[in-house]
């Protein structure tokens, strides 16, 4: 690969970022929930911007790893702070602000990123492919269908990772797979167990 199309599938990888594309997606969630932008926006960009990846950020700085954390046996403790991050959130929006679909959608987040730290305890799986399969999911199941057109990012998404050998089409596909089946089941049967539809 030239050494253009290996920067221009960093900037993808950087862009399509699994913290950044929860923030992106977090516009139409808001707009459609009941709860001020005022709120929504600031909180989502703590619990879901800043909070998951400053740990990552700190410790890339120190040069411990790289910014994706290619090293999956090094990828556990980050895992742990955004599900905290995402746990938060549900918390947030179940007890302090009522939303449902916000509650829903950092719900959503927090299972899915558990089912991707289980499953990086034993092989690895693209955060980016699920990071954008989850929540394009999320959107379809809970605003509107023509949401299913963000699915397309999957395809530079998906390149940018092969490209720069950071997964195998295995490793690609189970992120792009596991995260709606994830999503589907919070939706469906985690949030109604604590009352939310």
């Amino acid at each position: 690969m030239s050494f253009s199309m290996s920067k221009l599938a960093y900037h993808i990888s950087n862009f399509f970022s699994a913290n950044l594309v929860s923030v992106y997606l977090l516009i139409p969630v808001s707009l459609n929930s009941n709860t001020s932008l005022y709120i929504t926006i600031p909180v989502g960009i703590l619990l879901m911007g800043i909070l998951p990846i400053i740990l990552i950020l700190y410790d890339s700085r120190k040069e411990e790893i790289d910014i994706f954390v290619s090293d999956r046996r090094k990828r556990t403790k980050y895992f742990l702070v955004a599900i905290f991050s995402y746990a938060i959130g549900s918390i947030f929006f179940y007890y302090v602000v009522y939303d449902s679909l916000q509650f829903n959608y950092y719900l959503a987040y927090f299972a899915v990123t558990t089912f991707d730290m289980l499953v990086t305890l034993r092989w690895k799986i693209s955060v980016h492919v699920s990071g954008v399969a989850g929540p394009v999911t999320f959107l379809v199941m809970k605003i509107s269908n023509i949401y299913a057109i963000l699915y397309i990012i999957l395809i530079p998404v998906a390149w940018a990772r092969y490209s720069l050998r950071a997964h195998t089409k295995w490793q690609l596909l189970g992120g792009a797979l596991s995260a709606p089946l994830v999503t589907y089941v919070s939706v469906n049967y985690i949030a109604p167990l604590c009352g939310v539809y």
